[in-house]
């Protein structure tokens, strides 16, 4: 249980500043990979005979 002590709007703006700080620590991580290609999860080819389910990938992927 969470008590929330803070007035909303000051909780608000930590939390954003927790979910910015978490998106530059994974964009570093990703930059500092050296991946060879970067592509998003909406530009894989599900026609060709791989074993990818698409919906399995639409539910494990993060929602925008």
């Amino acid at each position: 249980m969470k008590i929330r002590i803070l007035p909303k709007r000051l909780d608000l703006q930590l939390e954003r500043e927790q979910l910015l700080q978490e998106n530059r620590k994974l964009d570093r991580l990703i930059r500092q990979a050296h991946f060879k290609v970067q592509t998003t999860v909406q530009s894989i080819d599900y026609v060709h005979a791989r074993i990818i389910k698409k919906d399995m990938v639409t539910q494990l992927a993060p929602s925008d």
